[in-house]
């Protein structure tokens, strides 16, 4: 079972995504800090949900993309230490080496609901 993420990689990453919003928002003119999160939390949750199975089947292909998907929606968001564990499970898929995968797989898991709570209360 995952752990949850230490507060202090917690803080670490919302501080992170809080920027990414400030700086989108300087640049555009507007807050689309909403719209960004609702576009998040779906793949966030879909990838959640799967990808433990996916690596305990075995299926380097699928760890591949449910990584690869989680890794660019995180990284659009500024969620920079999540996307950096999606990259590593999904070189794992790649190299298949997918019992390597399940200490990131944890990490992930653990951040990611963390992070999904935290936009959730906003």
């Amino acid at each position: 079972m995952a752990s949850s993420a230490s507060n202090e990689e917690l803080d670490k990453e919302m501080a992170s995504i809080n920027h990414t919003f400030e700086d989108l928002k300087t640049m555009l003119g507007m807050d689309m800090t909403d719209e960004l999160i609702q576009l998040f939390l779906p793949t966030l949750d879909e990838c959640l949900a799967n990808l433990g199975a996916v690596i305990e089947a075995g299926n380097g292909d699928a760890v591949v993309s449910c990584a690869h998907k989680l890794k660019g929606a995180a990284a659009q968001l500024g969620a920079q230490t999540l996307a950096d564990l999606c990259k590593k499970v999904e070189q794992t898929g790649r190299d298949k080496t997918l019992n390597e995968a399940w200490p990131y797989h944890d990490r992930i898991m653990s951040l990611g609901s963390a992070v999904g709570q935290c936009l959730r209360e906003r």
